[in-house]
């Protein structure tokens, strides 16, 4: 996770606490504004409740800051990110790319976005590719697309999934995997996290943070921050396309 992300997740965080504490200010300072009128035990009131407002908002403070600036805050980070997902009860969510501040619609309607699983000899291996719809990107329209390819488990069924984590922290391992995004032209993974959230509905729910490389011919090469939450069709064989229409 490179120091951008962090601050990125840093400041949501402490955009989060304003609000979630936004009541506990109000409430101080309507008391406040009483007690300056006339009533004094309700201006103490509201000095109290600053107080605990000021206590709650710094411990969260501290909290957010080691969920940004901790290798152990992953888990949280997931958790943050999916507190503010939206889901609907059949499976589908508002999902996509989220890459350098720009979201990108994930494309549905080919089998170039699908989730892949094999049976292996020690378990369930398996690997995806997403592609999203045109949008412009810096000045240009690009159509991009990740693809991460096989990654084995001890997993013996499908739901057993669920709850799967894979870390790739170099580039160096993303190219020798060949773990890619496509912007301009294919491009290594700087690093990146995955989970597997969910199974439902033929479907599952993954989600992957990490940093991608946008531009390799720049010296130094440039890369920006992303966000996955996708639910992809699952496909074990060539017969399970026809669930899927497309």
């Amino acid at each position: 996770m490179n120091w951008k992300f962090k601050i990125m997740v840093f400041l949501s965080g402490i955009f989060s606490n304003l609000i979630r504490f936004f009541f506990l200010l109000l409430l101080s300072a309507i008391f406040m504004i009483i007690g300056i009128v006339g009533e004094n035990a309700c201006k103490d009131v509201g000095v109290m409740i600053f107080i605990v407002y000021l206590m709650a908002a710094v411990l969260e403070w501290v909290r957010t800051y080691n969920i940004a600036f901790s290798q152990d805050g992953v888990d949280d980070v997931f958790n943050m990110f999916k507190e503010y997902n939206i889901n609907t009860e059949n499976g589908n969510t508002e999902q996509g790319l989220f890459l350098d501040g720009i979201s990108f619609e994930l494309n549905t309607k080919t089998r170039d976005t699908a989730f892949f699983i094999f049976q292996e000899d020690n378990g369930l291996e398996y690997s995806f590719d997403c592609c999203f719809d045109r949008r412009s990107f810096k000045g240009e329209n690009i159509t991009p697309s990740i693809c991460i390819n096989p990654i084995g488990t001890s997993a013996k069924n499908i739901e057993d999934l669920v709850g799967e984590h894979f870390e790739v922290k170099t580039v160096d391992e993303a190219q020798e995997r060949e773990d890619s995004l496509y912007v301009y032209e294919h491009e290594p993974l700087e690093n990146y996290r995955l989970r597997l959230l969910e199974v439902k509905n033929d479907r599952i729910h993954i989600m992957c943070i990490g940093t991608a490389i946008i531009d390799g011919y720049a010296q130094p090469y440039k890369t920006a921050p992303f966000e996955l939450d996708c639910w992809l069709p699952i496909i074990t064989c060539k017969e399970d396309w026809e669930k899927f229409e497309v």
